[in-house]
């Protein structure tokens, strides 16, 4: 999908409701057979599927090894979904999702340090509610999903995004975490 026809699509999705909007949203995301394009992507989808086991599912919070995800760091981030009603992704708003981390490569792509930010202060204000549509998707379905489009930031020239939304899940086994790898694949 094009640029113009991006924002034509988005700017369509605000005059209608949000579930269907969320239907148009899988049209530029994968949920099943994930299959990223770039090497980074795939090595860490492979790491994931190990936190997963034979049983699939999420991974507990507590299998999450920063150590062992060295080479991604500056392109990763760890978010914190925080609502009390984790039963119901439909409801997260961008205020309650809290970066922990933020790599330094994600930071110089939207121009600012979001570590300890929530998705709601993010400069790509014509992305946000997509991003928002992903992580719901990834909570809801409780399983890795890869993200692919047009990704617009704040006085910049819009870039072309592969990234995958990897949830783990809080003591009660709800989607309360999620890890994110990101990669503009514009050229």
């Amino acid at each position: 999908m094009d640029l113009m026809a991006y924002e034509a699509e988005r700017a369509r999705l605000s005059d209608i409701d949000e579930q269907n909007a969320l239907l148009w949203f899988r049209n530029v995301l994968e949920t099943r057979a994930v299959t990223p394009r770039h090497s980074s992507l795939q090595a860490i989808l492979a790491h994931y599927r190990a936190l997963q086991g034979e049983k699939g599912g999420m991974p507990p919070r507590s299998a999450m090894r920063p150590a062992a995800l060295k080479a991604h760091l500056p392109y990763i981030f760890w978010m914190e979904i925080q609502t009390e009603d984790l039963s119901k992704p439909e409801c997260i708003r961008p205020v309650d999702l809290r970066f922990r981390v933020f790599g330094s490569q994600l930071a110089e792509m939207v121009g600012m340090e979001m570590t300890g930010r929530s998705l709601a202060d993010a400069p790509f204000e014509k992305s946000r509610e997509l991003a928002v549509l992903g992580i719901k998707v990834a909570a809801e379905m409780r399983d890795v999903i890869r993200v692919k489009g047009p990704f617009l930031v704040r006085d910049a020239m819009p870039m072309y995004l592969e990234a995958l939304l990897m949830p783990f899940a809080d003591d009660q086994g709800r989607p309360r975490f999620l890890l994110g790898e990101a990669h503009d694949v514009t050229h």
